[in-house]
């Protein structure tokens, strides 16, 4: 026996008078011969099976034979007149369609939603984790999702970016597939870089908060005052910022992330509102009146170690951490 994909002699055939006859190769593909039947008597208890993708020395021969003109019948006569065993190959399933009355129920399609879960997935899985009318779409193919960027991180958003859009725009899905993407857009549905872009011009309406956020940043950015220890009134009066109110410190800070996150991301489609945004803070502090201050303040930071500062501030109970900042204050003051 030859074997032509290969072009070599069959020498292991188990059973030399034993073929499979199949009418398509989806039969062969759906047939399992058991040991019982054909290899041996003591494995008679056994379900185990010899799959026709099997190892070499379970090969059995097969054949198939298309059913047209009676000839799958003319090929079984014709094998068992010269005294082999046929197996003939199961016949698969015929799936019965039935027709249902009336007009046909369409499916309304859903979109998995944007959400960052780990470094190489983005969406959750399970109920209530798609929908159907997203205001806003991330197209990203699975191998970008996947793709490290070790030596460019332009190609895709950061975990930072994407918790940034989702927390203004949770509706925004995760599309994967350019088709659905062209319908979507054709829907109306905006994109991931127009979302940052409309969150980072809305910030803009808001001139002295506004201000307060660039002077946050600036001194968070260029000083040596830990950040645990600039969210103290006493140290954020000396360094030249508006002191924040304890019930909105948490919204503030956030809004300081946001723009840092806008300002620090590599992603290539949002590289122009990266742009806008860096000369906005540049030109918003540029016209400060607290700017001299300011920077007096961050030069006079750096005679402190950050990392020692940061340790003796976290180490010092609430009760002394006022007395400190005062000490601290009057050093960077000159007084």
């Amino acid at each position: 026996m030859y074997d032509v994909k290969n072009q070599q002699e069959v020498d292991q055939v188990f059973l030399t008078k034993t073929i499979i006859l199949g009418k398509t190769n989806q039969c062969l593909v759906e047939t399992s011969v058991p040991f019982t039947g054909y290899f041996s008597k003591k494995f008679t208890s056994q379900y185990d099976y010899a799959h026709l993708s099997g190892d070499q020395m379970s090969i059995i021969m097969y054949c198939v034979v298309y059913n047209r003109k009676g000839a799958y019948q003319k090929a079984k006569e014709i094998f068992e007149a010269k005294g082999y065993k046929v197996i003939e190959a199961a016949e698969p399933t015929k799936v019965i369609r039935t027709k249902v009355e009336g007009e046909p129920v369409k499916s309304v399609p859903t979109y998995p939603i944007l959400k960052w879960y780990s470094s190489n997935q983005w969406r959750e899985y399970g109920e209530n984790t798609e929908i159907e009318d997203p205001t806003h779409m991330l197209y990203m193919l699975q191998s970008q999702v996947l793709d490290d960027g070790y030596y460019n991180r332009s190609h895709k958003p950061s975990r930072e970016l994407i918790n940034l859009v989702t927390s203004y725009y949770p509706k925004t899905a995760l599309i994967q597939n350019i088709t659905q993407a062209k319908l979507l857009h054709e829907k109306g549905v905006d994109t991931f870089a127009n979302a940052l872009k409309t969150i980072f011009e809305n910030f803009q309406t808001k001139k002295y908060r506004f201000r307060s956020i660039v002077r946050a940043i600036k001194i968070k950015k260029n000083s040596h005052i830990p950040f645990k220890m600039l969210k103290d009134p006493i140290i954020q009066k000396t360094m030249g910022m508006v002191p924040i109110e304890p019930e909105d410190d948490v919204t503030f800070w956030q809004e300081v992330s946001t723009y840092e996150s806008i300002t620090e991301t590599d992603y290539h489609e949002v590289i122009a509102t990266k742009k806008a945004a860096q000369l906005l803070i540049q030109t918003t502090f540029n016209t400060d009146p607290m700017k001299t201050k300011i920077e007096a303040a961050i030069d006079a930071s750096s005679f402190f170690g950050e990392s020692a500062l940061k340790s003796k501030w976290i180490q010092l109970p609430p009760e002394q951490k006022t007395d400190f900042a005062k000490r601290v204050s009057k050093f960077i003051l000159g007084n």
